[in-house]
């Protein structure tokens, strides 16, 4: 973050800079500072009149936090990440709450900031709130937009993300923020950039709506493409019998039922130990983490080095025809199943991945069992069963696992219905990543958009014909 200040003062000079960067003097310094002029490039600091900092009642203190609806709402980073507007918060405090830590009710329209976790996200209240020590409060003097300077702020953001990915300093403080360099136009064009900039990234927003509403419907249509074929089978016309199991009804009278653990010889669990926190080359050994496995196949890149001067434990290697699962994670990834076909050597099991080894007489296919654990009957029985504080991080134990209900039909079938799945599911990827590229390319399009219109790289003639390009793509 040094560098990243470090080049917003060679990149602009400033000729009115006085007094010292503390926060507690910065009234005093704002006092003392030139009005701006046009095109000026003052540090943060100067341009407000008020910085709001947070805190966090004692959450151990029962008086100092509330259920009622009259109570003050309290900004925490997840009430704000991802959003441009905060209109409710997941804790409110009471008075008492507010008074331990002398917080400000902060009115609404206020822009706050994020100094912790979502790194440099600036968004607006929409309700009267306190917010908590990772968050800053602004309110701004006379002359300047509130609505420019969120935009700035977010132009400002993309830097700041980089420099924080690239080391080590995950953290911005209120010093940092309030030395940030601010290009500031006179009013009339602060204001004129950021309505233009509003419809703009409006227009860029509902279109990455739509595609992003395209990704979760061709999720569901692949998981209900998995889940018809390996319950129901292809052939619409064949004879159906009760399963017995009221969350599955009927299957192909032909099929069988069983639970996994008959189609098991056993379950392997990982080793896990402490590793670097980066991924091995190719002819170093690598331990995979828990991630490995979330999509439809295994992401080899998922791994942590295993240190040098640790022995690998050569049994845990994974190896093509391996059945992985996650045993831990968040409970729409927790039980996510892959079967290798190609891997990396020097690759080793953690022990937040199972893997199933089938019976070498098992009538089962390997892929059909995954699309079967994949499918929402599969999810539904792991699921149910997990354990765990929070959605954050669920569990899910061997005996859960092999109780799973397990419908197949004889072996030929299983591999008709394995080839139907990949057949349709290749042509559905298809779209899934030709939208993906387009989510790129319109986050790309929204960042250069905004980055370049509080700069002064492009006209206002010029941002109206991107958006309308935007809007057309």
């Amino acid at each position: 973050m040094t560098a990243f200040l470090a080049r917003q003062d060679l990149c602009i000079t400033m000729s009115a800079e006085r007094g010292n960067d503390k926060l507690g003097d910065f009234v005093n310094e704002r006092q003392a500072f030139t009005p701006v002029v046009q095109h000026s490039s003052p540090r943060l600091k100067y341009l407000l009149s008020e910085v709001f900092s947070g805190g966090t009642p004692d959450t151990n203190n029962e008086e100092y936090w509330t259920d009622d609806v009259s109570g003050i709402a309290w900004v925490a980073i997840g009430d704000m990440s991802g959003r441009e507007r905060v209109e409710v918060t997941q804790k409110k405090i009471t008075i008492e709450g507010a008074q331990s830590k002398r917080l400000t009710i902060l009115p609404v329209g206020t822009l706050i900031y994020s100094m912790y976790a979502s790194v440099g996200h600036v968004a607006e209240l929409a309700i009267q709130s306190t917010i908590n020590q990772a968050l800053l409060g602004f309110k701004f003097i006379d002359g300047v937009s509130k609505n420019y300077i969120k935009w700035y702020l977010r132009h400002l953001q993309i830097e700041i993300l980089e420099e924080v990915n690239s080391n080590t300093q995950d953290n911005l403080n209120a010093e940092k923020v309030l030395n940030f360099r601010i290009h500031l136009p006179l009013y009339a064009e602060q204001e004129k950039i950021a309505s233009i900039l509003e419809n703009a990234i409006a227009k860029i927003d509902a279109l990455l709506f739509q595609k992003r509403q395209l990704i979760y419907l061709l999720a569901e249509k692949r998981r209900a493409l998995i889940t018809q074929a390996v319950t129901k089978g292809l052939d619409s016309s064949v004879q159906m019998k009760d399963s017995g199991i009221s969350w599955l009804g009927e299957i192909p009278a032909h099929w069988q039922l069983t639970r996994l653990r008959f189609l098991l010889d056993n379950i392997e669990q990982g080793w896990s130990p402490q590793s670097d926190n980066f991924p091995a080359s190719l002819d170093e050994w690598g331990v995979v983490k828990a991630g490995c496995v979330n999509g439809w196949t295994l992401n080899e890149n998922e791994n942590k080095r295993l240190p040098s001067d640790l022995i690998p434990i050569q049994e845990y290697e994974i190896k093509s025809g391996d059945i992985l699962m996650s045993r831990a994670n968040t409970t729409e990834l927790l039980g996510s199943a892959v079967l290798v076909e190609n891997v990396r050597p020097k690759l080793l099991l953690c022990d937040k991945i199972y893997r199933l080894k089938i019976k070498p007489e098992s009538p089962i296919n390997k892929q059909f069992l995954v699309f079967v654990l994949r499918s929402a009957f599969g999810r539904y029985q792991l699921e149910r069963e997990a354990t765990g504080a929070s959605n954050s991080m669920q569990n899910i134990g061997q005996e859960i696992v092999t109780n799973c209900w397990i419908p197949f039909p004889p072996p030929d079938e299983q591999q008709h219905i394995v080839n139907h799945v990949k057949e349709v599911y290749a042509r559905i990827d298809a779209l899934w990543q030709a939208t993906e590229r387009t989510i790129k390319l319109l986050q790309e399009r929204r960042s250069a958009l905004i980055s370049d219109a509080v700069t002064g790289k492009i006209s206002f003639e010029s941002m109206g014909s991107t958006t309308e390009a935007s809007h057309e793509n």
